[in-house]
């Protein structure tokens, strides 16, 4: 119940600008294990606010961005996982050149 399943593109927001957005899927039981990795590794990357998503209980979130990746930086979603090797590049080429 409450699910919001869809095959949209990302559609990002003006709000996601300038921050870091993780959505969390509480169903999977490694989600925290991921989530608490993923918070730590863009704290040591990046300097910007964090946001958390529960895709559950905050589905209206989930539902005028599209589909949702597990997280996006400054309105960009990234592909790579937290576990990647490409992970810290594709978080730091998601913020404009200072």
């Amino acid at each position: 119940e409450g699910y919001v399943y869809t095959k949209n593109q990302y559609v990002p927001q003006k709000e996601d600008e300038g921050i870091a957005l993780i959505f969390f899927d509480p169903s999977c039981p490694f989600s925290a294990t991921f989530h608490e990795k993923l918070v730590k590794s863009l704290t040591e990357i990046i300097d910007i606010p964090i946001r958390v998503i529960d895709i559950f209980k905050e589905e209206e979130e989930v539902k005028k961005r599209g589909w949702v990746p597990h997280c996006a930086v400054n309105g960009v979603p990234l592909h790579s996982f937290v576990f990647d090797d490409t992970f810290s590049s594709e978080v730091k080429h998601a913020l404009p050149e200072e």
